[in-house]
């Protein structure tokens, strides 16, 4: 029997509708997005369960959001404006009608502060975490056997180092020399150096709004949409559709 669909919210259409136009599975943006599959199909719906934090519940939409290549801000303020709609009443503590309005409410939501407090905390130190600048990377030390150049030679550089600069939010997984280096958000006007022996590959959710530069060699935007395995060599850049 097909699932009846009538209930679900408009951001969860647009969430469902996104995906399987890009022919990704649930299992699969799951796997991408570290987001519980349960998680998955609350995004689709548009329903979240009772007693998840409202600041995992903006992280996740921000974050399916960016990795689709839809636009994270305005459906996250679409979303924040929808749910915050709270009776004005509900706050008149001054009042006598505001102090028996809130004695209404429900004895267990009161109990519940002591999951959402620490919930909160624990979500603000997440994020702190995450979005902390990259260290700066240390030079190499120069060798004490290095001797200059001969005339007329060029020296090959030992690395190569890609900068990835962010015009929005955008969902990236980056891998260097074939290991997963980076698998999050970058957020808008944020800037990234990732450095490789031999290869770094880019999988985005939203290519247009990425510039890449290459040992200081702007190389431009990649494309547009959903493309996997961007790959950077001392050469440069091209798509890899074998893979």
């Amino acid at each position: 029997m097909a699932k009846d669909r009538g209930d679900v919210s408009p951001m969860g259409e647009r969430f469902r509708k996104a995906r399987e136009s890009k022919g990704i599975s649930p299992d699969e943006a799951s796997f991408q997005t570290k987001i519980h599959p349960k998680v998955i199909v609350q995004l689709e719906e548009g329903k979240f369960a009772p007693n998840m934090s409202p600041v995992y519940i903006k992280g996740f939409i921000r974050c399916y959001a960016a990795f689709l290549g839809l636009d994270a801000k305005k459906i996250l303020s679409e979303y924040v404006e929808k749910e915050t709609v709270v009776p004005e009443h509900i706050f008149s503590i001054g009042s006598e009608s505001g102090a028996k309005d809130l004695s209404e409410i429900p004895a267990r939501i009161w109990k519940m502060r002591g999951i959402i407090i620490p919930a909160l905390i624990v979500s603000v130190i997440i994020i702190f975490f995450i979005s902390r600048p990259a260290r700066p990377e240390r030079p190499p030390a120069p060798s004490r056997e290095a001797a200059a150049p001969a005339s007329g030679t060029v020296k090959k550089a030992e690395d190569i180092k890609l900068v990835v600069s962010a015009a929005s939010d955008v969902w990236l997984e980056v891998q260097l020399d074939g290991k997963v280096e980076f698998r999050h958000i970058l957020p808008k006007g944020s800037k990234e150096t990732w450095s490789a022996k031999n290869e770094i590959r880019i999988w985005t959710g939203k290519a247009e709004v990425l510039d890449l530069t290459l040992n200081e060699q702007y190389l431009g935007r990649p494309g547009s949409g959903v493309i996997k395995y961007i790959v950077v060599t001392r050469d440069g850049m091209r798509i890899d559709k074998n893979r």
